[in-house]
């Protein structure tokens, strides 16, 4: 985008809104509306969330490894005790001391990344949302302080928009997730037979897919 590129040459923000303007195609059109520092913390969160997110999505057999990072990053960040030589904990440091996002929100979107790495089904309608308020929810409540908004009502409609957005990815993604051996859709929802390709199966996905999409 032409209005993200021009800001770009004038910034010390330029590697968030690189990231931005490569993978955050759908966001980069809303970013035309926000003043130039709410889009340059907006590109700070953006960066954080894609850094952890691609740890999270690295090839099987990392795990151990990632989930150790995950366990001291989350740690560190508790105690308040976040190294800024570390390209991810000081970005954290920004967001919380200078942003004023809050760290509990962080701390959560963390948990739902150590969800992803452990592989774990969610087994009832509470655990699929609870995984969508860790991973999506807490970045509409991120959001709030970098947009300006204050009022506590308005934090349920920004996680709301949050999980809603995540419940559709989620619906989108179902043959993408079981390929890489994850499955978000609940085991109450249906069989566990989702990459069987028949027209039963297809119908049971469908079916699963919908209740997903219901709360949305």
């Amino acid at each position: 985008m032409l209005l993200v590129r021009r800001r770009m040459k004038s910034t010390q923000h330029r590697e968030a809104l690189d990231t931005l303007t490569q993978h955050g195609k759908t966001f980069r059109w809303a970013s035309v509306f926000l003043a130039d520092q709410q889009l340059y913390a907006a590109a700070e969160l953006y960066q954080l969330c894609r850094e952890l997110d691609d740890i999270a999505d690295a090839p099987s057999g990392q795990g151990d490894v990632d989930g150790d990072l995950f366990d001291g990053l989350l740690a560190r960040l508790k105690a308040d005790e976040l190294d800024n030589t570390d390209i991810i904990e000081k970005r954290i440091n920004i967001l919380v001391n200078n942003l004023s996002v809050p760290p509990t929100a962080i701390a959560a979107m963390i948990e739902g990344f150590q969800q992803d790495i452990q592989h774990k089904p969610l087994t009832t309608e509470y655990d699929l949302l609870r995984y969508c308020y860790r991973v999506a929810g807490t970045v509409g409540l991120m959001m709030c302080p970098i947009l300006g908004v204050t009022e506590s009502r308005a934090f349920a409609h920004a996680i709301d928009l949050g999980i809603a957005m995540q419940l559709t990815n989620i619906s989108r993604d179902v043959l993408e997730d079981a390929v890489m051996g994850r499955r978000y859709l609940p085991m109450s929802a249906e069989p566990a037979s989702l990459a069987i390709v028949t027209a039963a199966a297809q119908a049971e996905a469908q079916a699963a897919i919908n209740v997903a999409l219901d709360p949305a």
